[in-house]
């Protein structure tokens, strides 16, 4: 079970819910700028939460805060948050989407709508999913603002006020107190993130290559895996259709600690597309070239590119990084 969520996972599950969201973004409204795929989905109800928050919990067992806390909780919370927002503002992953309320019991409590990688760079640290609008009222909290009812609180610790749905069989409301004892509770210091070892990631890779290069092909003009071997890319496999093109296979060897596109989406371990003739690449007629990191955990193994003619979509990445996603698992 991973600990941390990709952020195009929950893409790959509801697809039809994030060509919505590109439909909106592509738009140019100026107010979805500044916000991330997964808080425009449920803030505008294209995904309901409880249907994501039932998906993730299935997926991953994280805790989540109850949707119907009251406001005195709301304002406790607030507190805490802006109490201790320069405390742990030397973490550079906060936002409306992830926010640290407060140590308890030598333990970061962070509440989100979904743990990104970066967190498991914060060692004891709590993940508990919190819905969308809660988030946004603690967020936009004034560091100065006390309410009364914060201010009389703000030496109370946050977690005892908090009922936690496991969403499981039935909500179970417990103390934070009991957490360790009633309920197994993501820690990122207890867990790995994946026993997949690189050897059976490519035997798996090896064994799916003609259903992966179908799937690709669906999308793509052309297909090629890459694999990094001492810390240079080499070609692994590619479609049937490339495979009969003879390529130099020199056209595809990437030293990782050098300045090309394939070193920079090792470095940043996200997909990114590129433009060939930016990087002065002549590769038949293809003009664009879509790079998708092979990983567990935080290291990259190796790459796979989709080709294409014409330019690039938003949904090309989702492909690409959802048959990443499906070797890997």
């Amino acid at each position: 079970m991973s600990l941390v969520l990709h952020p195009y996972e929950w893409e790959h599950h509801f697809t039809e819910e994030a060509i919505l969201v590109e439909e909106l973004l592509s738009s140019g409204d100026f107010m979805f700028l500044s916000q991330s795929k997964i808080r425009i989905a449920l803030e505008n109800k294209i995904l309901s939460w409880e249907k994501y928050k039932n998906w993730i919990q299935k997926e991953h067992a994280y805790s989540s805060l109850k949707n119907d806390i009251n406001q005195q909780q709301i304002e406790i919370l607030k507190n805490k948050y802006t109490e201790n927002l320069k405390t742990f503002s030397h973490h550079d992953i906060w936002s409306e989407d992830l926010i640290a309320i407060e140590m308890w019991d030598e333990q970061l409590i962070i509440i989100g709508l979904f743990p990104p990688e970066k967190l498991m760079s914060i060692p004891n640290s709590i993940f508990i999913l919190c819905p969308p609008m809660i988030l946004k009222q603690i967020f936009s909290a004034d560091e100065n603002q006390q309410t009364e009812n914060g201010h009389q609180n703000q030496t109370q610790s946050s977690v005892a006020l908090l009922d936690i749905d496991q969403g499981i069989l039935k909500p179970i409301n417990i103390n934070f107190s009991k957490l360790k004892n009633d309920i197994n509770i993501t820690q990122t210091n207890l867990k790995k993130e994946d026993t997949s070892t690189e050897f059976s990631v490519w035997n798996q890779i090896e064994n799916n290559h003609l259903a992966n290069s179908d799937k690709a092909r669906k999308q793509f003009d052309a297909y090629l895996v890459l694999k990094i071997v001492e810390n240079k890319t080499t070609i692994f496999k590619m479609d049937d259709d490339l495979a009969k093109e003879d390529l130099n296979e020199s056209l595809f060897k990437y030293e990782m600690n050098g300045e090309n596109p394939f070193s920079k989406v090792y470095k940043n371990g996200i997909t990114e597309s590129f433009n060939l003739a930016q990087m002065g690449l002549v590769i038949l007629d293809f003009r664009y070239a879509c790079i998708t990191p092979l990983k567990i955990g935080k290291q990259v193994f190796g790459f796979l590119i989709g080709f294409k003619t014409s330019e690039m979509l938003n949904i090309d990445e989702i492909v690409l990084d959802n048959i990443s996603l499906d070797n890997v698992a």
